[in-house]
């Protein structure tokens, strides 16, 4: 099959050949050969001319299409990239200098800051104000700035968007009135939780180091007790004065304690999570910080008391006041005074408490100090042992218990 530009290469020769004959006969008349072939010619040119035209229109319409299938497929996505390609420099601005503004009035407030601490003014409530006031300025200032830079720009889209997100900024913050007005009593140090007073979380005190936005909360016996809370964790909460030498937790890193099982531990590390004590023999137990003083840990860091409670035959009841808890307690202060060394031993004393049905029972009492609160279990069996060899000693009899089973007659 013959194309279009080789017919119309075919009649153009045979239009040539058909001029050659004319010019060697010479015959000055038109011949109808080259007349039909002209008009075949202006055909075909005008069918070339169209068939170009639709392949234009096709090749337009194929670049429509597929130009509308790509903003299909990208949807939001696309919108969003033509969004800050075309106003990402105006934005850019904009929030250079929101934080411009934010950065440099920060700067300024910590100078101020800086001369309070210096001159030594106390933060009153004057100063307070002043400082909430100066941040509620800040903010103010800042978002003014970038409605100024869309402005400048010429950018009216961010800049009613900007001015829409100001309003509705406005309107939340009236339905949260009520709870802002408490945060502010706090920040103005007149609320329920005070700066310097002794405040309760979840059972654990805390001291209000610093009282703003971001309160500042200590406890001195926790290693790493630092943290810092927003303002509005406190609403709710109050505070009171410490007492003098007041405790801010039941132990401390390295005391040894007794906890509910009886079992004697040294505290290894407390912070404001987690509270670890190894026992003797070296077991690691680990508490919750918050549950730990539940567990009425016993301090023994500060000198610690052990009772030993026994009777005595009734026959020794004649000694049973004065002889009996004299020689008993110096025996049983010598023993634990070889055990512990003269420094260990605070105390010790025997007493009568009680008259029983078969025995008279005494107790004996040991105060130690606190140095030796790892010798606890052995200072609980010597005792044990000391009141066994006294009764040796002087022949005191211990009696086993005894019941009286009468007969009727």
């Amino acid at each position: 099959m013959l194309s279009v530009e080789d017919d119309k290469f075919q009649i153009t020769s045979a239009l040539s050949e058909s001029s050659d004959s004319e010019k060697a006969s010479k015959k000055p008349k038109k011949s109808p050969t080259r007349e039909h072939l002209s008009k075949l010619l202006k055909t075909w040119e005008e069918r070339q001319q169209e068939a170009k035209n639709l392949q234009e229109t096709a090749e337009q319409q194929l670049t429509v299409g597929m130009d509308q299938q790509s903003r299909s497929s990208g949807g939001l996505g696309t919108y969003a990239t033509q969004f800050f390609r075309n106003r990402g420099l105006n934005l850019l601005l904009a929030i250079s200098a929101f934080g411009g503004v934010f950065v440099v009035m920060g700067l300024i407030a910590r100078l101020a800051g800086w001369l309070q601490h210096r001159q030594g003014i106390p933060r009153s409530f004057a100063t307070r104000l002043a400082g909430l006031l100066f941040k509620v300025a800040t903010a103010i200032v800042a978002f003014l700035a970038m409605l100024a830079v869309f402005n400048i720009m010429n950018d009216w889209l961010l800049l009613g968007i900007a001015s829409v997100f100001a309003i509705a900024t406005a309107w939340v913050g009236l339905k949260m009135l009520p709870n802002i007005s408490e945060q502010i009593t706090l920040l103005l140090n007149l609320g329920a939780v005070q700066e310097g007073e002794r405040i309760m979380l979840a059972g654990v005190p805390w001291r209000v180091q610093r009282l703003d936005f971001y309160t500042d909360l200590v406890n001195p016996a926790l290693d790493g007790g630092t943290f810092t809370l927003p303002v509005r964790e406190l609403v709710g909460l109050h505070s009171r004065p410490a007492a003098k030498d007041e405790a801010w937790f039941p132990t401390r890193k390295g005391d040894w304690v007794q906890i509910k099982d009886d079992q004697i531990a040294r505290v290894l590390n407390q912070t404001p999570e987690l509270v670890q004590v190894e026992e003797i023999g070296g077991s690691i137990v680990t508490f919750e910080t918050t549950a730990f003083p539940s567990e009425a840990p016993r301090n023994l860091s500060s000198g610690y008391r052990i009772q030993t409670e026994f009777g005595l035959d009734y026959r020794h009841q004649a000694i049973a006041t004065d002889e009996i808890p004299d020689k008993l307690g110096l025996h049983v202060e010598n023993g634990l005074k070889d055990l512990l060394g003269s420094e260990g031993v605070a105390n010790v004393d025997v007493d009568l408490i009680n008259l029983g049905d078969s025995a008279i029972v005494f107790e004996v009492e040991a105060v130690i100090h606190g140095q030796f609160a790892s010798r606890y279990e052995d200072v609980e069996r010597e005792i044990a042992r000391l009141v066994v060899e006294a009764c040796n000693k002087h022949e005191w009899s211990i009696p086993f218990p005894q019941m009286v089973v009468h007969r009727a007659s």
